[in-house]
C-alpha cells in the first residue's frame, strides 16, 4: 500500500513537472568523463564515496547477507561503474527519479539500486538509510561530478 501510494505521488509529481516544463526537447548528451580519484573530497563525503566504491567492487564480501548469488556490483557495472556502455554510474545522480517501464513506476535511485540487489544479485534490499546505501549513493554522486542535472551521458546503459 505504501509503495503504490509513493509511486502515485512520484507519477503525479512527474506529470506536474512535465506540464510546467512544456514539450520535451531532445537534449544533448554530456561527455563521458570519469573524475580522477584524487578529486574525491576529504572528510565524511569522501570517506563515504570511497566506501561506496569498495562496496561496488567487493559486494559479496562486504554485504554477504544482501547478495544471494555471489556476484559483485562490478560484475555488471564494469570498472566500478566507470566504463561506457557497461552500465556506468557516471551521470546517474542527476537523472533520477526515472520512469521504469518494467514496473511502470517512477523509481528513485535508491529503488533502482535495491532492484539490482533483489533481482540481479538474487539478494536482499539495503535499508534506505543505511551506511551502505548512502555510501553507494555518494560514490554515484561523486562519479556524476560535472554532469548537469537532467542530462544523460554518452555511453549510458548497456552496449550491444
Amino acid at each position: 500500500m505504501v509503495d503504490s501510494f509513493r509511486a502515485s505521488v512520484y507519477c503525479a509529481m512527474a506529470l506536474l513537472c512535465a506540464i510546467a516544463m512544456g514539450p520535451i526537447q531532445a537534449a544533448e548528451q554530456a561527455p563521458f568523463i570519469v573524475p580522477a580519484d584524487k578529486t574525491i573530497p576529504s572528510g565524511p563525503e569522501g570517506e563515504a564515496a570511497k566506501l561506496g566504491k569498495a562496496l561496488i567492487t567487493e559486494t559479496k564480501k562486504r554485504l554477504p547477507k544482501n547478495v544471494g548469488n555471489g556476484l559483485n556490483c562490478s560484475n555488471c557495472h564494469l570498472g566500478a561503474g566507470t566504463v561506457q556502455s557497461a552500465a556506468p554510474y557516471v551521470g546517474l545522480w542527476g537523472v533520477f527519479p526515472e520512469y521504469r517501464a518494467r514496473s511502470g513506476t517512477l523509481d528513485s535511485l535508491n529503488e533502482r539500486i535495491n532492484d539490482c540487489f533483489e533481482r540481479s544479485m538474487n539478494g536482499k534490499a539495503l535499508d534506505y538509510n543505511s551506511t551502505e546505501m548512502n555510501a553507494i549513493l555518494m560514490y554515484i554522486r561523486w562519479l556524476s561530478t560535472g554532469v548537469p542535472v537532467g542530462t544523460e551521458v554518452v555511453g549510458r546503459g548497456m552496449g550491444k
